[in-house]
């Protein structure tokens, strides 16, 4: 075939989008082989742990693979009791080789202590997600990182004191660039917005469960959420605490853009919403569970900021019933995996 600019190949290449057609493309010559192996390999995901440690096997044992990969994720989906022999060996080794990787995402269950895989890596991350228990081997490995701009971390030991190895200035040593945080412990949050820009914060599962520990915690929440844009959790049922919560948080975070999940509401509850609106500059508004027309209309004229009402529907993190307010639009269904509601305020 003839050479052309490898600028001109790699331009052709960013258009095939099938991962089959690209392994094919790079079987047609030396020169189609290295172009299509950077798209090839840029993104590597697996669902299990058979095919991540023969991924694994590939980045240890083809060192030309090793520059493409930036972005890993290893979701590990597959229920097996045990995982196979010299499984995290081999992941440890693979990731050693890895100098640069920018995103990576390890998800393995509910007892994952396997943090210690991290140790001699030397690539300087952007983003983050993992599930690895909170010990000092992973400390240790996110003290070395400087450049995280997303975290998301997931607690596998609920209730067991994880968080307790968490050091009291966390919020000063630790990620210093870090922006976005998704967990699903409270207290992870509480640990790092002191100190850092957050912009974005997703937490999942109950912040409290009682009405006076939401408000102790709201309290200590809002201390440092001075520069949130966007704040995602179980906000409580019980209207008057909810109120409290909303009112206080518009003070601690005036700056807030998107905001939820709030509780199921209707045009009588109008001090429910007006404690909405006292946040000025809302543009988005997420509920449990869809709403009336009517509501979404008083909550838009009570609250000239807001763009868009966002009903979470038949499913707890992607399917939305959208709609569009000042000015007034036709509800639509959304699918909103990658979660661009909450991102891009």
């Amino acid at each position: 075939m003839p050479q052309l600019p490898s600028e001109l190949y790699r331009e052709i290449l960013q258009h095939v989008t099938c991962g089959r057609d690209l392994w094919a493309l790079s079987t047609v010559s030396r020169v189609l082989n290295n172009e299509a192996e950077h798209f090839l390999y840029h993104f590597v995901n697996s669902t299990n742990r058979v095919l991540t440690k023969s991924i694994c096997e590939l980045i240890i044992h083809c060192p030309r693979v090793r520059p493409h990969v930036r972005r890993l994720s290893m979701r590990n989906n597959d229920n097996l009791p045990h995982e196979p022999i010299g499984y995290w060996d081999t992941v440890a080794a693979a990731l050693r080789t890895l100098q640069d990787l920018e995103a990576l995402r390890v998800s393995d269950g509910l007892d994952n202590c396997n943090g210690w895989v991290l140790r001699g890596c030397t690539f300087s991350l952007r983003e983050l997600d993992v599930d690895f228990m909170l010990d000092r081997p992973f400390l240790e490995f996110l003290s070395t990182q400087r450049e995280i701009l997303a975290l998301g971390w997931t607690d596998g030991f609920p209730g067991l004191g994880s968080t307790d190895v968490i050091p009291r200035n966390a919020g000063t040593t630790l990620l210093p660039a870090l922006h976005e945080l998704t967990t699903n412990c409270p207290a992870i949050a509480l640990a790092f917005l002191p100190g850092r820009a957050l912009t974005h914060v997703w937490i999942g599962g109950p912040c409290a469960h009682d009405d006076e520990s939401w408000l102790a915690y709201m309290a200590a929440f809002g201390a440092a959420a001075g520069g949130l844009r966007s704040l995602r959790l179980n906000f409580p049922f019980n209207k008057r605490i909810l109120v409290a919560l909303l009112s206080r948080l518009a003070k601690d975070a005036p700056h807030l853009r998107s905001l939820g999940f709030l509780p199921y509401f209707n045009t009588q509850d109008k001090v429910l919403i007006s404690a909405i609106a006292e946040h000025k500059k809302l543009e988005s508004v997420v509920t449990w569970s869809v709403i009336s027309a009517d509501a979404s209309r008083a909550l838009a004229e009570a609250c000239p900021s807001l763009r868009l009402v966002a009903c979470l529907h038949y499913s707890y993190s992607h399917e939305y019933v959208f709609m569009p307010v000042n000015p007034l639009g036709v509800p639509r269904a959304v699918h909103d995996p990658d979660f661009r509601l909450w991102r891009d305020v």
